[in-house]
C-alpha cells in the first residue's frame, strides 16, 4: 500500500489515544526514573549477595551456623524453653 492509498481517521479506536508531547515526555522520564531506581536495587543485591558469598568462603562454618539459626531459629529457641521448663519442673519435684 503506498502513502497515497491511506485515509485518514475520522475518529480514534477506543484503543488509542493522543498524548501530547509534554506529557508523552514527562511519562518517559518517569520510567526512567523507575527503571534506574530498580537498577540501582539490582546493584545493590548484588553486592549484597557477593559480599555474602566471600563470607561464606572465607569462614563456611560460621555461615553453615548462621544459616541453620536464620532458618531454625523459632524451633531453637521452643525447643532450649521446654527444655529449660522441663529441667526446672524436675528440680521442684525432686525436692
Amino acid at each position: 500500500m503506498s502513502a497515497g492509498q491511506l485515509i485518514p481517521w475520522d475518529h480514534l479506536p477506543e484503543n488509542l489515544s493522543v498524548l501530547s508531547l509534554d506529557a508523552a515526555f514527562d511519562e518517559q522520564h518517569r520510567e526512567l526514573a523507575a527503571l534506574r531506581l530498580d537498577h540501582r536495587t539490582i546493584q545493590l543485591r548484588d553486592r549484597a549477595l557477593r559480599d555474602e558469598l566471600q563470607r561464606a568462603i572465607a569462614d563456611p562454618l560460621r555461615f553453615a551456623g548462621r544459616q541453620i539459626w536464620y532458618r531454625h531459629a523459632p524451633f531453637l529457641l521452643g525447643a532450649a524453653s521446654l527444655a529449660v521448663v522441663g529441667v526446672v519442673f524436675l528440680l521442684a519435684r525432686s525436692r
